[in-house]
């Protein structure tokens, strides 16, 4: 209770000056914190990265050859593998045809040993064995025109587009063919020289 009337206003002054400061820091507080919350809230946002993420810093992967240089090297590796093997086979082949020649005259001489000979003779025997000679030389270039045939195959169904007019002619199909031609010539001939002895034998 007041003593003084005089310090009335004074003292109600004092009351309320404190309460409205009171009351508008009090709302300042309440800002900051809605101000607070609102920068949380935002920070939570996500956004897109301007950084150049793992996968655009490595480095660019190596082109892959273009399929069409790749079989290319790969035909040119076979063909120059059927190269070297068609050389060993024409050698083959050459060896087992001399062969034959150099036993077609003692084969022959040894028939004309036994001319009128019977089966079961010493004569007969040594004919027959000589003639098993020759044929085993003649098995030997079977054996390589045999593999020689293989390949004159193979190649030609790889390249069944080389029969096209503008095809771009390939040199080793020309080799296969005159090699498979040439080994067909001497067991061809062979053939003959044998079916002729055989029937001097009886």
């Amino acid at each position: 209770m007041l003593n003084d009337p005089s310090q009335a206003p004074l003292t109600l002054m004092r009351i309320i000056r404190p309460a409205r400061f009171a009351g508008t820091r009090f709302a300042q507080l309440r800002f900051a914190s809605l101000a607070l919350l609102a920068l949380s809230g935002c920070s939570t946002a996500t956004y897109p990265s301007l950084a150049r993420r793992a996968a655009e810093t490595r480095a660019e992967p190596a082109s892959a050859p273009h399929p069409a240089h790749t079989a290319s090297a790969i035909d040119r590796q076979r063909d120059s593998a059927i190269a070297v093997r068609l050389a060993t086979l024409w050698a083959d082949a050459a060896a087992a045809d001399a062969q034959f020649k150099a036993h077609t005259a003692r084969t022959a001489a040894a028939l004309n040993a036994a001319a009128g000979s019977r089966p079961g003779t010493e004569g007969w025997s040594t004919a027959n064995i000589t003639l098993g000679e020759l044929e085993r030389d003649r098995g030997a270039l079977g054996r390589a025109l045999a593999e020689v045939e293989q390949i004159y195959i193979d190649d030609r169904l790889n390249h069944t587009a080389d029969d096209a007019p503008d095809a771009v002619p390939r040199p080793l199909a020309g080799r296969i063919a005159q090699a498979r031609e040439s080994v067909e010539a001497m067991a061809t001939a062979q053939d003959t020289i044998l079916a002729r002895l055989r029937a001097q034998l009886g």
